[in-house]
């Protein structure tokens, strides 16, 4: 798993690819 990176960038993106799961 990637780490999260300062800009938060990482976050954003598992977030949206959780929410995706999610969904399906």
């Amino acid at each position: 798993m990637m780490k999260l990176l300062p800009n938060g960038s990482t976050m954003k993106q598992l977030g949206k690819q959780s929410m995706l799961n999610q969904k399906t």
